[in-house]
């Protein structure tokens, strides 16, 4: 299977834009990872202890497995953890993991933080969300959630009510607002997110407010309140907010600052500032 990833963000070092795109052919993946310098010498570890991993249940070996390529590669092989994933996910597709595995490295590669989400490989709405269903939820939602209490994220999951509000960070350089995944219970987070996709002074950031049912959630996770929402799944009640005016020409007067002074109101209350910091 061939995926491609591409990413946009913005160089520390020059200051401008930039984007990666690499192709992932998931049946020469691990000879790749041998022959080039950029995956530090990680073959080594695929082959003895992730291998193994994929053919049992040890899912909390295998997360730990993970997390230790994704700190050897988060800053000099960028996109070796997605491509990880997408090598499962061809070995799941072909029955040589289980569901469950699939599932502890879809929840890890999905938040593997710095770096950004599985959604910068390029793949159809479909796709992802036959990769979501695919994952039993009871292993998904909590694979980010260890230490905090057995099943955490799943059991705070299940009392969720039938219809709740989220948020969703943009900003209008981006083409897919209100039909993206990733969205969040905390307005804040949503907020700070809005800031981050603005890559250009052309740029607006906003906050996206739509009411989902609970039956859209593919998946939940306590870090940054993320809730993954199947976009096919219509929203009700959706809201665009985004800086304009006086407000958008201070952003674009601080737009290289590490931290942004705007001030959007919510509609629903006047003296509540969105974009506050």
């Amino acid at each position: 299977m061939i995926f491609t990833y591409r990413a946009s963000g913005i160089d520390p070092q020059t200051q401008k834009v930039r984007n990666v795109t690499r192709k992932i052919d998931t049946d020469d993946w691990l000879m790749t990872i041998k022959r080039e310098l950029m995956y530090r010498g990680a073959s080594s570890v695929v082959e003895r202890d992730l291998l193994p991993l994929l053919e049992s249940d040890s899912l909390d070996e295998l997360a730990s497995c993970v997390h230790g390529l994704y700190d050897t590669w988060r800053y000099g092989a960028g996109t070796a953890i997605f491509e990880l994933a997408m090598f499962v996910w061809a070995k799941h597709k072909r029955g040589e993991c289980s569901a469950r595995v699939w599932a502890t490295v879809l929840g890890f590669t999905w938040q593997a933080g710095v770096s950004g989400m599985l959604a910068a490989v390029k793949l159809s709405t479909n796709q992802v969300i036959e990769m979501f269903n695919a994952a039993p939820k009871e292993v998904l939602f909590n694979v980010m959630s260890k230490g905090k209490g057995e099943d955490s994220t799943f059991a705070a999951y299940k009392e969720m009510a039938d219809t709740m509000v989220v948020y969703r960070g943009v900003s209008t350089g981006m083409s897919h607002q209100e039909n993206g995944f990733s969205w969040s219970l905390d307005i804040e987070q949503a907020r700070d997110f809005s800031l981050r996709n603005c890559h250009t002074k052309k740029e607006a950031p906003g906050i996206l407010i739509a009411e989902i049912r609970k039956d859209a959630i593919l998946c939940a996770f306590d870090y940054e309140s993320e809730i993954v929402v199947n976009p096919l799944i219509p929203k009700k009640n959706l809201q665009k907010l985004f800086l304009e005016g006086k407000a958008l020409k201070e952003f674009h007067k601080r737009f290289d600052a590490s931290r942004y002074l705007t001030d959007a109101v919510h509609p629903a209350n006047p003296k509540k500032q969105i974009f506050q910091l």
